[in-house]
């Protein structure tokens, strides 16, 4: 009996171990976070959502107005102010660290430490740096598009 629970716990030590081993650290996961530019993408997000709201209100409510006909011109005035507060301050709402934590523990789930430390060698590299900044750069234009697009649906 005793050499039976001694070989259960045998194989489950050694069958775990390799996983346990390739599992990226806390450590590593936020330095390929800062150096894949993840906060900067969340902070160029939150600005670009907060410029955009106030004319994704305007659309909203003129959409409201030409659906139902009658509808008194101050209450279209007063929703879109409404909204345009709301989607300002909608971009504060958004915790930077709790999305980066979010980010982390989810991609550590899809790749090993082995996958996190390859990525951020390239991300701190010469070309990974390029990349990263052309990428946070063009995140906040492409989610002013972005929300154009929606509020036109």
């Amino acid at each position: 009996m005793s050499k039976l629970i001694f070989t259960v716990l045998a194989l489950t030590f050694f069958l775990t171990l390799p996983v346990q081993a390739n599992t990226a650290s806390k450590e590593q996961l936020l330095r390929f976070a800062r150096a894949s530019g993840i906060y900067e993408q969340i902070e160029e997000q939150k600005v670009a959502m907060q410029s955009q709201g106030g004319q994704a209100a305007q659309q909203y409510a003129q959409q409201i107005k030409a659906s139902i006909p009658g509808l008194p011109e101050q209450f279209s005035k007063d929703m879109a102010a409404e909204m345009e507060v709301y989607m300002s301050n909608l971009a504060g709402l958004i915790d930077t660290k709790f999305a980066v934590n979010t980010y982390i523990e989810l991609i550590s789930k899809k790749l090993s430490a082995t996958e996190i430390d390859k990525l951020t060698a390239f991300y701190e590299s010469e070309l990974g740096i390029k990349y990263t900044r052309s990428n946070t750069e063009i995140m906040g234009e492409w989610t002013t598009v972005f929300m154009g697009i929606l509020t036109k649906r």
